[in-house]
C-alpha cells in the first residue's frame, strides 16, 4: 500500500524543514561571534544565503552581523537586500529603539540616516534626547543625511547638548537643512568653548546664507558681539551685499578681530574701492596671512595707485610676501583696470 502526500503537505514539509535548517544556521553563527570567530561566523552565514537567497531569517541575520560589527556601509548594504523580499522590515529601527548594546544602537542609526529613510524620522528625533552619548551623536548625523525640516526645532534644543560633538554635528546639520530659525542660535555658538562647535557654527552660517535668509544676518549687524557682527558681514558680503562692510574694515583693522582673513575675502568678493585704504594698511599687518592676502587683495582691485607700495613689498625679507607682491603687481599691470 502507497502512501500518497497533497503537494501543499509537502511544501509545508519543505518550509519547516528549511525554517529548522535556519534556526541551526543563526544558532551556530551566534555562537561563532560570542565566541570572536567573526571570519568563520559570515562564512556560515554566506554559505546559508548561497543556499537559500530568499530566506527572510538569513538576511536578518546578515543585517544583525553587520551592526554588530559596526559597519555602517554593509549594513546598509545587508538591509537593502533584505528589504528587497521582505520590504519595510523593521529591523533597523527595532535595533535603533530597543538595541542592548550602544554601538549597535549607534550603527542603527547612521544606518536609517544612510538610507535617507523619512519614516524613521520620529525614532531618530526621539533618540537626539537618549542618555548615551554616542546614540546622541550617530542621530544628528543621521538627520543631517536626512535633512528633514520637520527636525529643526530639536535640533535647536541639541546645540546646548554637553557633548561637543553633538553640538557640533547639530550645527552643521542645520546648515545643511537651512532653515532661517537656526540663525541666532548659531550665532550664539560662535563663542562656545570648543573649536570644532565654533568651526561648524561658521559653516552652518555660511550654509544659511541665502537671499531668502539675509533679513537674519542683516539683523545680525547690530549685535554688540564682534563674532556675530563679522560672520553676519561676511555671509553678506558673499550675496554680493555690501551693508556690513564698515563692519569687515573694523574688523580688519582691530589686530584683535574676529576672521579677518575671512573679511579680506570678503572685501575681495564686494569689489569696493572703499575697501582700498585699508588694505594698504594691512600689508603690514603683524599676522602673515593677513599680510599677504590684503596684498593679494590689491592686485586683485588692480590698484595702479598701489604700485610703489608694491614695489617696495617686493624687496620685503619675508619670502611669502615678496611672492604675494610680485603677484599683485602682475596683475594690476597684465591688464587694464575693470
Amino acid at each position: 500500500m502507497s502512501l500518497r502526500f497533497s503537494p501543499i503537505l509537502i511544501l509545508c514539509c519543505i518550509l519547516l524543514l528549511g525554517c529548522g535548517k535556519d534556526r541551526e544556521t543563526i544558532k551556530t553563527v551566534d555562537q561563532l561571534m560570542a565566541e570572536k570567530k567573526f571570519d568563520q561566523a559570515l562564512n556560515v552565514l554566506q554559505k546559508a544565503i548561497a543556499e537559500d537567497p530568499t530566506s527572510k531569517k538569513l538576511r536578518r541575520q546578515q543585517v544583525i552581523f553587520f551592526l554588530k560589527g559596526e559597519s555602517v556601509e554593509f549594513t546598509v548594504a545587508a538591509y537593502r537586500r533584505l528589504i528587497e523580499i521582505s520590504p519595510g522590515d523593521p529591523i533597523l529601527m527595532d535595533a535603533l529603539k530597543s538595541g542592548k548594546d550602544p554601538s549597535v544602537r549607534a550603527i542603527a542609526a547612521k544606518s536609517l540616516g544612510f538610507l535617507k529613510d523619512p519614516v524613521a524620522l520620529d525614532a531618530l528625533i526621539a533618540a537626539t534626547s537618549d542618555p548615551d552619548k554616542s546614540i546622541r551623536q550617530a542621530t544628528v548625523v543621521a538627520l543631517g543625511e536626512i535633512k528633514d525640516p520637520r527636525a529643526v526645532e530639536v535640533l535647536i534644543k541639541t546645540l546646548k547638548d554637553e557633548d561637543w560633538f553633538v553640538r557640533g554635528e547639530a550645527a552643521m546639520t542645520l546648515g545643511k537643512i537651512g532653515d532661517s530659525k537656526a540663525a541666532t542660535e548659531l550665532f550664539k555658538l560662535l563663542n562656545d568653548q570648543d573649536k570644532y562647535v565654533q568651526d561648524n557654527a561658521i559653516k552652518g552660517l555660511q550654509a544659511l546664507a541665502t537671499e531668502s535668509n539675509k533679513p537674519a544676518f542683516l539683523n545680525a549687524l547690530k549685535s554688540p558681539d564682534d563674532s556675530i557682527r563679522s560672520m553676519s558681514a561676511i555671509a553678506l558680503a558673499r550675496l554680493g551685499d555690501p551693508e556690513g562692510m564698515p563692519v569687515l574694515l573694523e574688523q580688519l583693522e582691530n589686530p584683535s578681530g574676529k576672521n579677518r582673513t575671512d573679511c579680506i575675502r570678503a572685501l575681495i568678493k564686494l569689489r569696493d574701492s572703499k575697501a582700498l585704504p585699508t588694505l594698504r594698511k594691512t600689508v603690514y599687518d603683524a599676522y602673515l596671512p593677513v599680510r599677504v592676502l590684503s596684498i593679494l587683495a590689491l592686485g586683485v582691485f588692480k590698484d595702479k595707485d598701489s604700485l610703489p607700495l608694491l614695489k617696495t613689498l617686493a624687496k620685503d625679507e619675508t619670502g611669502d610676501v615678496r611672492v604675494a607682491s610680485l603677484q599683485a603687481l602682475q596683475q594690476i599691470t597684465s591688464s587694464p583696470a575693470p
